[in-house]
């Protein structure tokens, strides 16, 4: 017997488990990998029919209101809640409105009531009601 084979004998190391070592270390990167290819199609899929906001344009009409145009682009032609807010020169929120779109809106103008005067307007983020 060699040095290797005495000590591979003394600490229960054999050809048997070193294959089943193998076996357990390639079947968790199996999973590991079919996890992460599921995950991976979920995350697609979702963010797929996620509607994406854009800011058009605002108008400051006031001390207390200003009026947003966003359009949504809309995968899913799903009714759909978006977000605006007024913010001032701190990028502090002075007015925040939520808006209801019916399936198939795109284009939109909003008025958002505002507690001081705004220097901005934009749509923060839509999603399915």
């Amino acid at each position: 017997m060699n040095q290797q084979e005495i000590l591979d004998e003394r600490y229960g190391r054999t050809k048997r488990s070193r294959r089943r070592e193998f076996i357990f270390g390639a079947s968790v990167a199996v999973v590991a990998t079919l996890g992460f290819l599921v995950w991976s199609i979920f995350v697609t899929q979702t963010n797929a029919t996620t509607p994406s906001p854009n800011t058009l344009s605002y108008q400051v009409l006031s001390s207390e209101q200003v009026s947003v145009t966003y359009s949504v682009n809309n995968a899913g032609n799903r009714a759909i809640t978006c977000d605006l807010q007024a913010l001032d020169s701190k990028y502090v929120i002075v007015g925040e409105r939520e808006v209801d779109l019916a399936a198939g809106a795109s284009q939109q103008t909003s008025l958002v009531n505002t507690i001081s005067k705004a220097v901005t307007g934009v749509v923060k983020a839509c999603w399915v009601k």
